[in-house]
C-alpha cells in the first residue's frame, strides 16, 4: 500500500512560487479595492477637467494624462479601472501619513504621458511618474485624513521594513483610528494647480 508524504515547508514555498501563490504572487493594485477605486476615480476626473481646460494637474510638462491619440478621449471610471488594476506593486512603504508604491506592467507600453505630475485631492495629494514608455513607475499619496483601512493590507503584505516596523504601523493606526472607506469613495475635489511649460 502506497504511503503519502506531506510536503515540507520549503517544497510548499517553492510549489506556490512556480504557481505565483500566496505571499509569493506579485500584489496588483486591483487587490486593494478601495485604493483601486480611488486611482481610478481621481484619473478620470482628472481627466475629464483637463477636456474642459480645467488645471489639475501640477506638472513642469504638458497638461495631459493619456498620450496622443488618447489625449482628448472621454474616459469613464471603468476604463481606469482596467487600466491601473493591472499594476503589480514591486515595491511598497508606508507610514501613517503617506503611502509609496512602485509599480510594474507586464506590457511594453500603455497609454499615459510621460511626466512627473501632482494632483491635490480633498482626500489626498498625489504624486505619480510615469516612464517614457507611458507605464506608471510610482505613486506616492499623502494623506489629508486619517490613514485608510487599506494601509493594513499593505502592512500584512509587504515587509515595510520588518515584522517590529508593520507592528508599530499597525499599532499607531489603531491608536490614532482609520478614515473609512466612504472618504476615498466620494466624488472628487481638486486643489488649486497649474501646468508650468519649460522651454
Amino acid at each position: 500500500m502506497p504511503t503519502t508524504r506531506r510536503m515540507t515547508k520549503k517544497e510548499i514555498r517553492s510549489m506556490n512560487r512556480s504557481h505565483e501563490l500566496g505571499p509569493y504572487r506579485k500584489k496588483t493594485l486591483a487587490d486593494y479595492p478601495v485604493l483601486h477605486a480611488f486611482l481610478a476615480n481621481v484619473l478620470a476626473e482628472a481627466q475629464n477637467q483637463l477636456l474642459q481646460r480645467i488645471s489639475v494637474k501640477l506638472t513642469l510638462g504638458e497638461a495631459w494624462l493619456l498620450n496622443p491619440p488618447g489625449t482628448y478621449q472621454q474616459t469613464d471610471s471603468d476604463f481606469w479601472l482596467e487600466r491601473v488594476g493591472a499594476y503589480r506593486i514591486d515595491a511598497c512603504d508606508a507610514s501613517l501619513q503617506c503611502v509609496t508604491l512602485i509599480v510594474s506592467l507586464p506590457q511594453k507600453r500603455d497609454v499615459f504621458y510621460p511626466d512627473e505630475f501632482v494632483i491635490l485631492t480633498s482626500q489626498s495629494t498625489l504624486q505619480i511618474y510615469v516612464c517614457g514608455k507611458g507605464k506608471l513607475a510610482s505613486i506616492d499619496l499623502v494623506w489629508s485624513t486619517k490613514s485608510p483601512r487599506f494601509v493594513r493590507d499593505l502592512a500584512r503584505d509587504f515587509s515595510l521594513g520588518g515584522r517590529c516596523a508593520r507592528r508599530k504601523l499597525r499599532d499607531s493606526i489603531r491608536f490614532i483610528g482609520e478614515e473609512p472607506d466612504a472618504t476615498f469613495l466620494a466624488p472628487i475635489t481638486f486643489g488649486r494647480a497649474a501646468t508650468i511649460h519649460v522651454e
